[in-house]
């Protein structure tokens, strides 16, 4: 006798399909609506444009209009779709490409990436900053009024322990010829082992610099010490993660209350972000993105990723759909000690 199934719209999801669900980007709202956005509305709607559909499933309109979008904007279209979500890879690697290309020139990014892949590194700092917030309504805001500080200063690249060499005598051999080891800072002396930087200048004389730190385990810890929000976003060969994507359209960026962590902030920072000392200004709760939650690297609904790249095989997923960077080892870790939203089950008022 046939098994009884339940009608698709009635089944319930796998602990898999729930758990790809929650490591998924926020979608576009009201809050992060460009007017791209509304064009795109209209690709998946016949709202007052009958045949909208048939024109804008042209992969070449599509792209134009994605050139624009945001992130958010982004993962909506992703989602849409098989067709969407090709559309989507394609536009995200053409901006890490472009992002990339000031510190390398382009015919060496699958070399670099490759590279990556057989490290098991990623890239962190600005680069993935950039890549999250790019054609957000701030980022617009500062591109309009001609601030050419909102860019990647440096290259930071992050390799597990014993790693490092490796990826240094991989830009050795592209003209990173000389380095220096810096001092880690404080937040960073229990995941890091080695900081290492290398400067070199173009021929119009603009400094390119690049660092490498070494983990002393997974990568992903190094992430997960960063006393600011907006540096808590990494790119692997196939995947972007944030630790609070519910930010990366934000101007500001939270920083740590833990006692003991030197917050060192480089003057080009200050043009492109507004440090919080809390979360008082948050206007929703604050739900997985708790400042003051001990989260953990397994099965954590509020570390999001998105799989940009099917070029380089993924590390073994496990049964619950995580992957293998996030669960090379089971960490705990909080933000902050504090919760200053009021609209938050966690909140804690100001010790006076």
């Amino acid at each position: 006798m046939p098994r009884a199934t339940l009608p698709r719209a009635h089944r319930e999801p796998s602990l898999r399909q729930r758990m790809i669900k929650a490591r998924s980007f926020p979608l576009a709202t009201l809050d992060t609506l460009l007017p791209s956005y509304l064009l795109l509305v209209t690709l998946f709607t016949d709202f007052n444009f009958p045949r909208s559909r048939e024109v804008f499933a042209l992969s070449e309109i599509m792209l134009e209009i994605l050139q624009y979008c945001d992130w958010y904007t982004l993962m909506s279209v992703s989602r849409s779709s098989v067709f969407g979500r090709s559309l989507a890879r394609i536009v995200i690697r053409g901006r890490l490409r472009s992002l990339i290309t000031p510190f390398m020139p382009p015919d060496l990014f699958l070399p670099f990436m490759t590279m990556l892949h057989n490290l098991g590194g990623g890239i962190i700092g600005s680069v993935p900053r950039l890549m999250l917030a790019q054609n957000a309504v701030f980022h617009l805001c500062m591109t309009k009024r001609g601030d050419k500080s909102f860019h990647a200063f440096d290259l930071n690249i992050v390799v597990p322990y014993g790693k490092l060499e490796r990826c240094r005598s991989w830009f050795e051999a592209r003209g990173f010829t000389h380095w220096a080891d810096f001092d880690i800072s404080t937040a960073f002396l229990s995941t890091v082992v080695a900081f290492t930087v290398s400067v070199r200048y173009s021929k119009t004389g603009q400094s390119i610099r690049v660092s490498i730190s070494e983990s002393r385990g997974g990568i992903f810890q190094v992430l997960l010490a960063s006393p600011i929000t907006s540096q808590t976003n990494l790119i692997t060969p196939s995947r972007i993660y944030s630790l609070y994507p519910n930010l990366v359209h934000r101007f500001d960026t939270l920083v740590t209350d833990r006692k003991g962590i030197d917050i060192t902030v480089r003057e080009d920072w200050l043009p492109c972000y507004e440090l919080k000392a809390n979360n008082l200004h948050w206007k929703k709760a604050c739900g997985p993105y708790c400042p003051a939650l001990r989260r953990r690297t397994h099965s954590d609904p509020g570390i999001a990723s998105f799989h940009w790249s099917t070029r380089f095989q993924e590390p073994r997923i496990s049964d619950t759909g995580e992957d293998a960077v996030v669960t090379h080892n089971l960490l705990f870790w909080r933000f902050a000690n504090r919760c200053r939203n009021m609209k938050c089950k966690n909140y804690q008022p100001s010790q006076l």
